[in-house]
Formats: structure tokens, sequence, C-alpha cells
């Protein structure tokens, strides 16, 4: 995973949990501010909740590709888009004893726009850090 600071637009990588990470390409990535959670979703059918820390909490496989996920509400359900249908996951339904820390530290997040060039960057730097050949187009 990377940082981006945008007062002195440098991209920084940030080491996370490794063996956590998606081996498949991510097909969706959504944050919510109201909770501190992040999304993503992979080709492999999973999607994985993380703090915004980096600190993975939890996996929901599916037993065929997920073509997207994104929180749905402030309340923290996540819609799946994945085989031709759409499921709805309730917070309920997957929040563990994990999720409280999170929930203790709200400071504030600074988001900031990501320009097509920075997307590059990061692409670039992503290659780079697993081992791949950076594909320009």
């Amino acid at each position: 995973m990377f940082e981006y600071d945008g007062e002195t637009q440098v991209l920084s990588l940030i080491e996370s949990e490794k063996q956590k990470e998606h081996e498949a390409p991510l097909t969706g990535l959504d944050y919510n501010r109201n909770l501190g959670l992040i999304v993503s979703s992979c080709a492999a059918g999973s999607i994985r909740i993380w703090s915004r820390d980096k600190k993975f909490l939890r996996e929901i496989a599916f037993p065929h590709k997920v073509d997207s996920a994104c929180f749905y509400n402030a309340a923290g359900d996540i819609l799946v888009s994945h085989e031709q249908r759409v499921s709805l996951v309730a917070y309920a339904r997957y929040k563990t004893d994990t999720f409280d820390y999170v929930a203790a530290s709200k400071d504030p997040v600074r988001l900031v726009a990501a320009s097509d060039e920075l997307f590059d960057d990061l692409k670039a730097k992503d290659d780079q850090v697993r081992g791949k050949r950076a594909m320009r187009t």
C-alpha cells in the first residue's frame, strides 16, 4: 500500500501485512469515513476489510469472481457485484470485536484528489515493489 502526502506531493510505500494482501488483481476499493474502514475486492472472489491504518480485519470469500465492492452507506453495509448479481453484506454480519479499536481512534482523515499522473506513478511503484515490469500505455 502507498500513502500520498498532498502537501509535499510525496508518494511513499507503507508496509502492511503482506500475507493478507490480495494476490489477484483488485476490482474494487472504497473507504468509509464514518467507520474508518477500507474495503477491497479482487478477481479471485474475495473482499477484505482493513482499518484505515492498514490493519487486516476480515475476509469474506465468494465462490466466484468479485467484480467490485463499495460501502453502501455510512453504517458500513457493503455492496458486492459478482457473477451477474449484487449482494448486500450487512455490517452487523461481518463486524468482529477487532473492529472496536478502529472506532475508538477517530482522528480526522484528510482526503486528497488523485490525478491521472499520480495514479500512473502509484501503479508504476506498485509494479516495482511487486517485481513486475511497469506497463505504460
